[in-house]
Parts: C-alpha cells; sequence; structure tokens
C-alpha cells in the first residue's frame, strides 16, 4: 500500500492516512501472534514508604505437572515464555488440589538512590514445599528450601509464615523465582514488608494468637474442672472438642509447626487433614448431648450418628486413600457444617434452651466454617476476613459458651435452691404433722389408760370369781381321777378274761381245722402211693417186652408204634394192618404205657390238691389276727368248707384203695 500522491479533501486526506498506519498495525499484531516474543516479567516498584505491599496480583505462575522441572529449565525461553498472570487473584492465588508443582516468577525493581532492606512473606502455611531462589546482583541465585514438612530451622527467618530476606540495590531489578508444591488446597499470598513493619505486626499478630490459644485452654481447664466437679459427660465432649479444635487451627495457621517439639515436626503436615475429621465428630457428639436429642428428637439423633459415621468413614479414607479423599473432603465437611446448623435450628424453634443457646454461640463457628470452605474449593475469592473466619468464629463461640456455661450453672444453683426450699418446706411440714400425730397419740393413750384401769378393776372381780371356781373344779377332778382309775382296773380285768376265752376258742378251732386237713390230705398222698407202685410195675414190664419188640419190628413199625403210644388212650382201638402180625407183643405194651399214662396223672392230680390245701393255709396263716373271735371262727369254717367242697382225685379200680 502506498500513501496517497495526489490532493484531495482534508478528511479524504486524513481517512487514507488513518487506514495506512491500521493496516500496518494489524500486519505488526498478526506477526507477533505467530512469531511470539519471549515474555518479561512484569517489574514491580518497591515503594519507599514502610507500607506492605500486595505482590499477589503480580505473580507470574507455570505450572511444573510432572514435577521434574529445575530453575535451569524454567529460565530456558521456550518454557520462560509461558508464564502468566492469574486474573482476579485478588489477595490469594489459588490453585485448588493439585498434584501439580506450581512456579511463582517476582520481578522488583529499585530506582531509589538507596538500597532496600525487605521481608517477602509467602502465605499459606500448609505449603508441603517452598523452594525460593533469591537472585543475586551478579545473576546467580541463592537456594532456600523450607516447607511445612521440612523442620523449622529450615526456615530462613523464624515464623508461621515463610518469609525471605531481600536485599535491593539502588537503581536495580531482580527476578526471583519460587517454587511450590502440597498434596492439600493451595491458596498462595505473598507480601512485600519494610522489617520494622514486620516485626511490628508479627508482634501483634503473635499477641492475638497468644490470646486466642490462651483462652482456648482457659476454656478447656474450666471445663475439664466442671466435668470433674459435676461429672456431667457434656463438658467433657466440650475439652474434646476445643481441644481438637485448637490443635487444628494450629495445625493450619502453621503455629504448631514452630511450637511443638522437633520429634512431632514430621506429623504436622500428615495430621492436617485427619484433625478436622476429629473436629467435626467431638462437635457431633457434644451437640448432641448438650441438645439432648436422644431423648427429644430421635430421628435428629440418627442424623446426627450417621454424620458422625461419615466423618469416620472420611478419615478412614484420607489415611488409606489421601489423594482421592481430600479432592471431596471439603465438601463432605460443609454437608455436616449444614446438617449441624440445621440440627440447631429445629431444636431451637422447639423452645429448647440449650438449643438456642448453641445456636447463638455456634453460629459465628459454623459460618467461618462454611467460609474456609468456600475459600479452599475456590468459590470466593481470599480476603482477610475469610482468613480468620474460623478463629473470630471460634472467639465469639468461647465467650458466648462462657455465658451459656454459666446460664446452665445458675440454672442449676436455682434449682439445688429450689430442692433446698422444697425439702426444708417439706421438713417443716413434717414437724407439723409430727407435732399434731403426738398430740393425737397422748389424747389416745390417756383414754386408752383410763379404760384399761376399768377393765383391771373389772378383771380383779372376775379373777376372783375364777380362783373360786378353780377350787371347786378342782375338787371335781380328784374324784373324778379316782373313779377313772377304778374304771381302769375294770377294764383291764375284763379284757385279760375276754382274752383267755377268744384264746381258748382259737385253740378248738384250729384243733377242728388241723384234723380236717390231715384227713383232706390223707386222700391224695395214698393216692399218689398206690399210682407209684403201679407205675414202677408198669414200666418194669414194658421196659422188659420193649428190647424184644424193638428187634422184632422194622424202622417203620416201631415209628408207627410210638405214635400209638403218644396217643391218648380211646375207649376201643384196632391195630393198624401194618402191625396186626404182631399184636401179641404190642397189645400188652400198648396196654402198660396207658396205665402209665393214667397214673402218671392221678398222681398229678393229687399234688396239686395238696397244693391248693397249702396255699388256703397260707393265705389263712397272712390274714390279720387282731380280729375279733367272732371273724376268726367264721373264716375257719369257711376255710374247712372249701376243703370239704373241693373235688377228689378220680379213682380207677384199685388205684381207690388205701
Amino acid at each position: 500500500m502506498k500513501l496517497p500522491s495526489k490532493a484531495g479533501p482534508l478528511w479524504l486526506t486524513v481517512w487514507q492516512c488513518q487506514h495506512y498506519w491500521l493496516c500496518w498495525l494489524c500486519w505488526l499484531c498478526c506477526l507477533g501472534y505467530l512469531c511470539p516474543l519471549p515474555a518479561q516479567a512484569v517489574s514491580v516498584v518497591v515503594a519507599q514508604t514502610p507500607q506492605a505491599q500486595n505482590l499477589t496480583p503480580m505473580l507470574e505462575v507455570l505450572e511444573d505437572a510432572a514435577g521434574k522441572w529445575a530453575l535451569s529449565d524454567v529460565l530456558q525461553n521456550t518454557v520462560s515464555s509461558r508464564f502468566q498472570h492469574r486474573p482476579g487473584s485478588g489477595d490469594g492465588l489459588h490453585f485448588g488440589f493439585t498434584k501439580s508443582v506450581w512456579w511463582l516468577r517476582l520481578s522488583l525493581s529499585n530506582p531509589g538512590q538507596q538500597a532496600l532492606q525487605r521481608l517477602l512473606e509467602v502465605g499459606d502455611p500448609g505449603l508441603a514445599s517452598v523452594q525460593f531462589y533469591q537472585a543475586q546482583p551478579d545473576g546467580s541465585f541463592v537456594v532456600h528450601d523450607t516447607g511445612n514438612t521440612r523442620p523449622f530451622a529450615s526456615r530462613a527467618y523464624p515464623n508461621r509464615q515463610f518469609v525471605f530476606a531481600l536485599t535491593l540495590p539502588p537503581h536495580s531489578q531482580q527476578v526471583h523465582y519460587l517454587r511450590v508444591a502440597s498434596r492439600h488446597a493451595m491458596l498462595v499470598s505473598a507480601q512485600l514488608w519494610a522489617p520494622d513493619t514486620f516485626r511490628h505486626t508479627e508482634r501483634s499478630e503473635y499477641s492475638v494468637q497468644a490470646g486466642y490459644f490462651g483462652m482456648a485452654c482457659a476454656m478447656i481447664l474450666f471445663n475439664l474442672l466442671l466435668f470433674f466437679a459435676l461429672r456431667e459427660s457434656i463438658y467433657l465432649y466440650y475439652v474434646a472438642f476445643a481441644t481438637c479444635f485448637a490443635g487444628s487451627l494450629g495445625l493450619r495457621n502453621g503455629m504448631a509447626s514452630e511450637f511443638l517439639p522437633q520429634a512431632l515436626e514430621p506429623w504436622v503436615n500428615p495430621a492436617l487433614s485427619p484433625s478436622i475429621v476429629l473436629v467435626m465428630c467431638t462437635l457431633l457428639l457434644f451437640m448432641r448431648n448438650m441438645l439432648g436429642t436422644r431423648s427429644f428428637a430421635p430421628w435428629l439423633d440418627r442424623l446426627c450418628r450417621y454424620m458422625i459415621v461419615l466423618e469416620l468413614i472420611l478419615g478412614a479414607g484420607l489415611v488409606l486413600y489421601f489423594d482421592v479423599t481430600v479432592r471431596i473432603a471439603t465438601y463432605l465437611h460443609m454437608l455436616v457444617l449444614a446438617g449441624i446448623f440445621g440440627v440447631s435450628i429445629v431444636c431451637a424453634r422447639q423452645r429448647i434452651r440449650s438449643a438456642q443457646f448453641f445456636l447463638a454461640a455456634f453460629s459465628a463457628l459454623l459460618l467461618g466454617g462454611m467460609l474456609t470452605g468456600l475459600r479452599t474449593v475456590g468459590w470466593i475469592a481470599s480476603s482477610y476476613w475469610n482468613v480468620h473466619a474460623m478463629q473470630v468464629g471460634s472467639v465469639l463461640e468461647m465467650l458466648l459458651l462462657a455465658f451459656a456455661l454459666a446460664d446452665r450453672l445458675n440454672r442449676i444453683l436455682r434449682e439445688k435452691e429450689n430442692a433446698r426450699s422444697e425439702a426444708l418446706a417439706a421438713q417443716q411440714q413434717l414437724l407439723d404433722n409430727l407435732r399434731q400425730s403426738e398430740a393425737l397419740l397422748e389424747q389416745r393413750v390417756s383414754e386408752r389408760s383410763q379404760a384399761l384401769l376399768l377393765s383391771n378393776q373389772t378383771l380383779s372381780g372376775a379373777n376372783a370369781e375364777l380362783g373360786a371356781a378353780l377350787r371347786e373344779s378342782e375338787l371335781l377332778r380328784q374324784q373324778a381321777d379316782t373313779a377313772r382309775q377304778h374304771s381302769n382296773q375294770l377294764g383291764e380285768q375284763l379284757q385279760r378274761a375276754q382274752e383267755q376265752l377268744v384264746q381258748a376258742e382259737k385253740m378248738a378251732a384250729l384243733g377242728q381245722l388241723i384234723f380236717q386237713v390231715a384227713q383232706e390230705i390223707h386222700h391224695p398222698i395214698n393216692t399218689i402211693k398206690h399210682c407209684g407202685q403201679e407205675l414202677i410195675t408198669a414200666l418194669h414190664l414194658t421196659l422188659a417186652q420193649l428190647p424184644m419188640l424193638v428187634q422184632t419190628l422194622s424202622h417203620e413199625q416201631q415209628i408207627r408204634l410210638l405214635a400209638l403210644m403218644q396217643q391218648k388212650p380211646p375207649t376201643a382201638f384196632s391195630l393198624p394192618p401194618l402191625l396186626a402180625n404182631h399184636a401179641g407183643l404190642i397189645e400188652p405194651v400198648l396196654a402198660w404205657s396207658r396205665s402209665i399214662q393214667s397214673h402218671t396223672r392221678q398222681i398229678n392230680t393229687s399234688a396239686e390238691r395238696v397244693n391248693q390245701i397249702i396255699k388256703s393255709l397260707k393265705n389263712f396263716a397272712y390274714q390279720n389276727h387282731q380280729d375279733d373271735q367272732g371273724d376268726l371262727q367264721l373264716r375257719i369254717d369257711s376255710l374247712i368248707r372249701n376243703l370239704e367242697n373241693a373235688t377228689p382225685p378220680p379213682a380207677h379200680g384199685p388205684e381207690n384203695q388205701s
């Protein structure tokens, strides 16, 4: 494009010139976009005044995702050009939960005639690693390696924050680098202080921190003494909560790193997140006990228990899977804080006095916790008030809770005073009732005494009459004893006579019985004797004839003969054809066999008869002999009749003769 060669209207000439320069400017912009120049750090002019300078908006950041870059890598143009400002950084640069390493670049210039001594304060005491590369006039760098995981002695300046001393020569410009890393949420800030101003502010800040922790210790000791005095668990729960909260706050603001023993310094960074879990659990336990949700609202008590379980699970996750759990821990803590706030509001609306005090005391603390959580996740910008919100809320909580404890003690004292007054009134009423009872008892005792006096007089006359009656009855008793002795003598004589008569009758009846028994036993014994003789004769003849018969008969004939001998004797019989040829030998043997069977049955019948007689005698002997004579005679007569009516053994010819 060429400049206009011909003259024309003035406005046209001006427009053509502007158009020409505008085109060149566009070309330069395109060239700069396609071929970027090495980025230069924006220099911050150090103020000559002693006031602090906020350097956070001037910090340039660079993310090292792998965490492997060294300062030499960062100083290369290809990497250095990637530094950039973060818009809206305000009082802090929020990096969130990240595993990356972040590089910060800061350029300071001193245009004055005198060298300046300054202190660079890097905020966020929870940074695990802080490496400050301080530029020197000769272009080299001095490295200060510190952090929350390093010993406190590694810090260039003894302070809860990370502070580094700088010397800025006159008419100089220095570019410093910071390398920061942390497993927790990072919120980095930077301020430049004049040494005197910083020391004055430091003393004031440490005085405030000392006052806060002193107040916390006083509340802890006071509630511990109340627990030992009153033995109420609510004070022990508050001691646990206040101890955990003060410890967690000391871990977060860097006070623990500075004042804990050196042996405990390695545990400061790992204990930061679990300490918050302990704070939430102890706060929930204290709230349940103070509000009495177990008896007043069981469903709210179950909600509190669920939140405690959630916090415990979160604590276990922080121990086992820290990188995953720490990213959601802040959101869960805010959810639990919202639940605590909701439970306290519900209980306060039910006119529970302790819930009203809890809501008034812990509202600022819960709000501070919510603001801290929102600042941690980056939903709100960092400021002085939300940085110290939890500490301010804790101070208000301790002050208001002191009033709540005082009210609780006053209420306890009033209840004790009322109970004492009621006890005194009841005691006075009891004394009045006792006096009335004593007066009534005295009146009744007097009346009873008079009645007893009259009764004694009446009894005296009755006793005299009774004495006379007793003497007369004694004479009658003596006469009756004499008559009773005479009658006893007559009775004994009569009884002896009766016993003699009974004995005589018994002997007569027994004689008759013995005669009858002997007569009855005589017949069976004779029968047994006769049948025994006949049985011997038959057996002798049979045994004499049997060998000859066995030799004569065949085996089949012997079997048939044996069957005939075992049969009962019929009235008439005939030999089978098989044995007919030997009838002369067989018929006598069969006759003798049948005779043996008949005599054996008679012997058995006679023995059974003797057995019956003996059983009858035994039964008679076992009967009670204390009966009178009439019954004994009746039994003897009955026994004799039974013996006479018994069936005698059958007689067959000469067998019955004796």
